[in-house]
């Protein structure tokens, strides 16, 4: 399987980082409860746990990169290893603006 982020995500603005995630995995077809389990981790990861149930539309750039990020790793395969990352330099504080 293959995922993709680009600099500027396409998201789904007018859900929560958690609903998009959840729409995500379930194109895929994999089961909400290991949905809401890897969900729950990535959002933590990426420093995202705080507004998890926020809308994306208010998130800084670096945040919809992340979220973005966190939509291609939550249908992974446990055990998967992504190949490349992005040259561009990832937002991981959410110091860019919006």
């Amino acid at each position: 399987m293959i995922g993709f982020v680009p600099d500027t995500p396409l998201l789904y603005e007018k859900l929560t980082a958690v609903e998009y995630l959840r729409f995500v995995a379930d194109l895929r077809g994999i089961p909400r409860e290991e949905t809401d389990r890897k969900g729950v981790e990535l959002l933590r990861l990426f420093d995202l746990a705080e507004v998890a149930h926020d809308l994306i539309d208010t998130f800084s750039h670096g945040m919809k990169q992340k979220t973005a990020l966190a939509g291609a790793l939550v249908s992974i395969a446990a055990g998967a290893v992504p190949l490349a990352i992005a040259s561009g330099r990832l937002d991981m504080l959410g110091e860019a603006g919006a």
